[in-house]
């Protein structure tokens, strides 16, 4: 799950397409920040470009998916009706094929990711910037509405009983170890009456904000190997697929071992070569007498 993807499509809908300066300089500075972590030997040029690269199909995935909403959906009905939230779901998952194919294209380019890596990056590219524009856009795009709840007090104590039962529950069916066996566990479905309940009462506001608090928790607890996906998460995991500037660090690593052992033998000839022309110059002549006449 990817949050900036949803953050950058509300801001755009929010405010307009002038904001895409702020868009295209946030993932810059987020990528160099990734780059920074992952790589031992600090910042390179090949980060700044790739960071760069990488922030320029996120801008464009935000302006084009804000532009198809706007021109074929309500903005301001738009999670309202049905259909109006399964268009957004559908222009959601196009735009961000724009990200993916452009971000994992440039990393393979630069040669962060290998051919066995594509796919699979792509698949986890796409999917984040897919589930954050699904989870984190709504909350921008609704806040206004939750606003109006604290006029009610027993609404708002109704509004805070309901999603204190609900990170409760999530957080029972996450932080409680999984069945053996891969069985299903069965506290999935705890957490689904507190989301009918404040779907009926709450309307898209309050189902928003529920979706994006029960996703923090399960990704929270998932990334630390707890919940029903975690042991999985943890046997599939990747490091070039989950953190694709990781591949910037083993590679200047392994170009410090060439440079290095290269720097080695290169001492070691020019050793033998010293100790050679030593032994010849310090050796005696061993000329040929003279014949006599």
């Amino acid at each position: 799950m990817w949050p900036p993807s949803g953050i950058a499509l509300a801001a755009v809908l929010m405010w307009g397409p002038r904001v895409w300066p702020g868009i295209a300089a946030g993932s810059v500075l987020v990528n160099l920040a990734a780059a920074l972590t992952t790589a031992d030997t600090g910042l390179s040029w090949v980060s700044l470009v790739i960071a760069c690269a990488i922030a320029i199909g996120s801008t464009v995935q935000a302006l084009a998916c804000a532009w198809a909403i706007q021109r074929w959906i309500d903005v301001s009905q738009m999670f309202e009706t049905g259909p109006a939230t399964l268009r957004f779901a559908g222009f959601a998952a196009a735009a961000c094929l724009i990200a993916a194919s452009w971000g994992v294209a440039s990393l393979s380019l630069a040669g962060v990711l290998g051919p066995e890596q594509f796919l699979a990056s792509w698949q986890t590219w796409w999917l984040g910037d897919l589930i954050g524009m699904l989870v984190f856009a709504p909350v921008f795009l609704t806040w206004r509405q939750s606003l109006l709840v604290g006029r009610n007090p027993w609404r708002l104590g109704e509004l805070a009983a309901a999603f204190a039962m609900l990170a409760i529950s999530t957080a029972a069916v996450f932080l409680t170890p999984a069945p053996a066996g891969g069985a299903s566990s069965p506290m999935t479905f705890v957490p689904l009456p507190c989301l009918v309940w404040i779907a009926f009462r709450f309307r898209p506001n309050g189902v928003a904000l529920a979706i994006c608090v029960m996703s923090l928790i399960a990704v929270a607890a998932t990334a630390n190997g707890a919940g029903p996906f975690g042991e999985a998460l943890l046997q599939l995991a990747d490091p070039g697929v989950v953190h694709p500037f990781r591949g910037l660090g083993d590679g200047d690593r392994a170009e410090r071992q060439v440079d290095h052992g290269a720097s080695v033998r290169g001492r070691a000839r020019r050793a033998g070569r010293a100790r050679a022309r030593g032994s010849a110059a310090g050796a005696p002549s061993r000329s040929r007498p003279a014949c006599r006449s």
